[in-house]
């Protein structure tokens, strides 16, 4: 019912591996989180990260798990004070009741791929996408800004509030949960390419590694691939259309509906 496809290189730069993926599938949670901190701090966040989305078993939210991570890394930062500059992005997806749960920190996004159309899900916590949301940028301003890699959240931060959205899931929807080495080496066209030439989810997360590290691979690269192959979710598309109806939308609804219908009936009695 749901595939999965997990893949990390630490690219074509030197010092270790500050991204990490992950799975919890006692709780149906799929995640990548981008180390960061310098002197090999980064990997010790993300490994904090890792440790603690695996090892959670409590009926948390997925928000709650991730700032249960933010607050291990503080404590980690506090028992080793040469560790206090560390932090983590994160995004994590959760499928469960037919409806996919995405949550993030930072700049690691989440992309949906449903009927042979990609759509960012995420939007990064970052400078520029202050600066597009402001100034307009363009997405070619915004991927050459100088400062396109500074983060306005992240774990370990100052600010670690995770963003959260909810979609209902369709039969056969793909997801891919991507750090910045991925997003920095290929546009969302090409992506989107990738994934329409991929046989499989693991195909899928082969040439996307691939493809990144003959851009260039400048960045530690992770990424994450998740199928959905269960029922689609039709019920919450009704729940959601019924919660939005109000009594003044309703009567509107139907002194519309009757006014159509009675033109209807004139129009053709006039007829005859």
């Amino acid at each position: 019912m749901i595939q999965f496809a997990e893949r990390t290189h630490p690219g074509r730069r030197s010092g270790a591996n500050e991204d990490v993926t992950g799975v919890n599938l006692q709780r149906q949670w799929w995640f990548v989180a981008d180390g960061m901190g310098g002197q090999g701090n980064g990997s010790v966040a993300s490994s904090v990260v890792k440790q603690t989305m695996e090892a959670r078993n409590t009926p948390d939210e997925l928000a709650n798990a991730i700032h249960h991570s933010h607050l291990q890394i503080l404590a980690a930062a506090t028992e080793t004070p040469t560790l206090r500059n560390m932090g983590s992005t994160i995004v994590a997806i959760e499928l469960k009741n037919r409806l996919a749960t995405i949550a993030w920190v930072g700049d690691s996004r989440a992309y949906l791929y449903r009927n042979n159309q990609l759509k960012r899900a995420t939007r990064d916590h970052s400078y520029v996408e202050v600066l597009r949301a402001m100034q307009g940028l363009t997405e070619e301003q915004v991927r050459g800004h100088p400062e396109s890699n500074v983060i306005t959240r992240g774990l370990g931060m100052e600010e670690s509030a995770a963003s959260l959205i909810e979609l209902p899931l369709r039969k056969g929807d793909r997801f891919l949960l991507c750090s910045d080495g991925l997003t920095e080496e290929l546009t969302d066209m090409e992506i989107a390419r990738v994934l329409d030439d991929a046989q499989s989810i693991s195909d899928a997360a082969d040439k996307l590694m691939a493809s990144a590290l003959a851009n260039g691979g400048k960045d530690n690269v992770s990424v994450v691939t998740v199928q959905y192959d269960g029922p689609s979710n039709r019920t919450y598309w009704i729940k959601n259309l019924k919660s939005n109806l109000s009594w003044p939308v309703i009567a509107a609804m139907l002194v519309v509906t009757l006014v159509a219908v009675f033109t209807l009936w004139w129009l053709s009695h006039r007829k005859h």
